[in-house]
């Protein structure tokens, strides 16, 4: 709640402080992490992902987070492993795939460009169709994507 109210600093310490009562809690590294964000600290942010991950292998925010701060950091093979592990848990979600393509197009790995347009092509519609409200991610304007998109999509499929 802090890092929303723009008191990401307050934020950071609290969970600081709430790490020595609960020292392997995946979800405080997670939240300290997110203030470390906010706060443009990348390097601790993705430290703290990084232990959120080790700790519940299965939280996909962690390493979705661990994913951003490493493409923040320009860090593409920390960022690449992150997003691939996110995916390995939510495979069908635009923004990690986004997020991949752009890291892997960062590295010139041109190998998996039209499986991540398909992919991203694929989640896109099948959050269109679910009624989820999902933003385009700005990243997939470069793969032919625009916030008109899924309007563009709901004509075309009911003709």
């Amino acid at each position: 709640m802090l890092v929303r109210k723009g008191q990401a600093d307050s934020a950071r310490r609290s969970f600081t402080k709430a790490l020595m009562l609960s020292p392997a809690s995946p979800n405080i590294f997670f939240m300290r992490g997110n203030a470390f964000q906010a706060m443009n600290d990348h390097s601790s942010a993705a430290q703290d992902f990084r232990r959120a991950a080790a700790l519940k292998p299965d939280y996909y925010q962690a390493w979705n987070n661990l994913g951003s701060a490493c493409m923040s950091l320009l860090d593409n093979k920390c960022a690449i492993a992150a997003l691939r592990a996110t995916l390995e848990l939510i495979p069908a979600h635009p923004i990690p795939l986004v997020n991949l393509a752009v890291t892997e197009n960062r590295v010139c790995d041109w190998s998996r460009l039209q499986r991540r347009r398909r992919d991203l092509r694929r989640a896109l519609r099948a959050e269109n169709d679910a009624g989820r409200a999902l933003v385009t991610p700005f990243h997939s304007l470069e793969f032919g994507f625009s916030p008109a998109w899924p309007s563009r999509y709901a004509a075309r499929s009911s003709t």
